[in-house]
């Protein structure tokens, strides 16, 4: 046993040492961290809390763009923006690296994970399912939800005598679960009003996971990671996910079938109707969900696996990293005294006297100075601080030779904190935005929804939904920061979130 053991090992790692050898071949003129067998460079990422730290000093050692290896594989770290301009416009690194393979089983070959040609397809025939006409529609479901928010958060408070310290990120949280539930699969799954469920759950684990998968060598082969208490929470929350998203397509695609059939009988009788949803009792629906039930790739529908993937994805793609969004974005205000004031007279200009009003969508257009505001607070918390793409053909750049296999990593947060790309980095800002501002720097100088051809095909929902969630809170609170002033502990994770809440203070805001 020792014997084959032994054998196995060597094996392994002389076929590492090869892969790793000829993808650094072409990095010679890098620098880099030390590598070591097997785990690479991974001991840079520990302790995990450090490592988007570690990643950005790695930046100031070694360069714009160093070399480094992880287990089975090895490649490149760059805040070059032209270099990242290339990387995300070129088909030579159109597909998602390695280390996003831990989502797969959640995923599936979503628009997220799949490669080149199907995600072309994917992509051309999910686009219309995020037609403004379409988005326009989801408004009523963040002003419902938003509404229910605001009583949560005042229920906090009261029992706090008026004016207590809220961590706001365990509420937007919850609420952006309701509003990613509602407008991707057509259901309520009201977590603000029960926090237990299941699915909340589920969804919070898996995104934890990911990371924790990349960082952690034993869970990379199945034969070890099978031993580990994770896995086995891992097999529960995937069924969870899976159950409910599957049930939910299958009742969907029955009632639109009894839906069709109906409108078939009744055109083949000879009566006279008005054939629209109302006239047979179903209310119209845009859910994401409903939309891919409808939608064909050369005249076939896609399958209720192809559906689940999509959805899924969506659901992934479209709550975390909102509810990050919006409790940073909320806990940047809380510190700007200045910035909030700005906020409310745009928000007066827009409501006059009526701030219980719901929002529009054409009252999120007006919202200029917000969006400023949110894009500010997305420089400095980026909701996902970092990309990685696999090189799929050799390319040049400058003196270096990318080889197919090679992965790339682009950390968002560094490039959003670098001086050469904003004057006082740390310092919040939101007149960086200001049209005249952004026409000076590179294009592709901040990126919190990626760039180039896989950018993320829900950016306008979320700033939708940031614009709504931000405005409803601060049309009824003020805003301030606690005594002594929180300090949010960052882990490295897929999604950036703070391990001990965002808390600010709270209190009833007169209009």
């Amino acid at each position: 046993m020792f014997i084959e053991l032994s054998i196995t090992i060597l094996v392994l790692y002389i076929f590492w040492r090869w892969h790793i050898n000829s993808i650094l071949d072409g990095l010679k003129s890098l620098k880099g961290p030390e590598s070591y067998p097997f785990i690479g460079s991974l001991v840079i990422c520990y302790p995990v809390s450090n490592l988007l730290a570690r990643i950005g000093q790695m930046c100031d050692i070694y360069g714009q763009t160093y070399k480094m290896t992880i287990p089975w594989t090895a490649g490149i770290v760059t805040i070059d923006l032209d270099l990242v301009e290339f990387i995300l416009t070129s088909q030579a690194t159109i597909n998602k690296s390695i280390l996003y393979i831990f989502l797969k089983e959640w995923l599936g070959d979503g628009l997220l994970l799949s490669k080149s040609a199907k995600w072309r397809l994917r992509r051309k025939t999910i686009t219309p399912t995020f037609h403004f006409k379409v988005l326009d529609q989801f408004v009523h479901v963040f002003n419902k939800n938003n509404q229910i928010l605001v009583q949560q958060l005042q229920k906090s408070i009261d029992k706090q005598n008026g004016d207590g310290v809220v961590n706001i990120a365990h509420f937007v949280t919850l609420a952006a679960m309701d509003n990613i539930v509602e407008t991707a699969m057509g259901t309520s799954m009201n977590s603000q009003l029960n926090d237990q469920s299941d699915y909340v759950w589920a969804t919070k684990f898996m995104t934890a996971n990911v990371y924790d998968h990349i960082v952690n060598p034993i869970t990379y082969l199945k034969a070890t990671y099978i031993f580990t208490p994770t896995y086995w929470k891992e097999r529960k929350a995937l069924k969870i996910l899976k159950n409910y998203t599957m049930s939910l397509i299958k009742t969907k695609r029955e009632a639109l079938s009894n839906h069709n059939n109906t409108i078939t009988e009744n055109i083949h009788s000879d009566t006279d109707i008005n054939l629209d949803d109302e006239h047979f009792g179903i209310k119209k629906k845009t859910a994401f969900l409903d939309l891919l039930l409808q939608t064909t790739i050369d005249g076939k529908p896609l399958s209720d696996e192809d559906i689940m993937e999509e959805v899924d994805t969506f659901m992934f793609e479209g709550h975390d990293t909102v509810s990050a969004a919006i409790s940073f974005t909320l806990f940047c205000i809380a510190q700007h005294p200045g910035v909030q004031s700005k906020i409310i007279e745009e928000q007066r200009s827009i409501f006059a006297n009526e701030p219980d009003r719901d929002v529009t969508s054409e009252d999120l257009k007006d919202m200029h100075y917000l969006e400023m505001v949110i894009k500010e607070g997305l420089r400095l918390y980026p909701s996902v601080p970092g990309i990685a793409r696999n090189v799929c053909e050799d390319f040049h750049y400058k003196d270096i030779h990318v080889r197919k296999g090679t992965t790339i990593c682009i950390p968002i947060f560094k490039i959003h904190k670098d001086p050469a790309n904003f004057n006082d980095p740390e310092m919040f800002m939101p007149e960086r935005f200001l049209p005249t501002e952004q026409s000076t720097r590179h294009a592709f100088a901040f990126l919190p929804f990626s760039a180039g051809h896989r950018n993320c095909i829900g950016q306008r929902f979320a700033m939708m939904e940031m614009k709504a969630t931000i405005s409803k809170v601060c049309r009824h609170f003020e805003l301030g920061m606690t005594n002594p002033p929180h300090k949010c502990i960052l882990p490295s994770a897929i999604v950036l979130m703070s391990t001990n809440g965002v808390n600010i203070t709270m209190k009833r805001r007169i209009w």
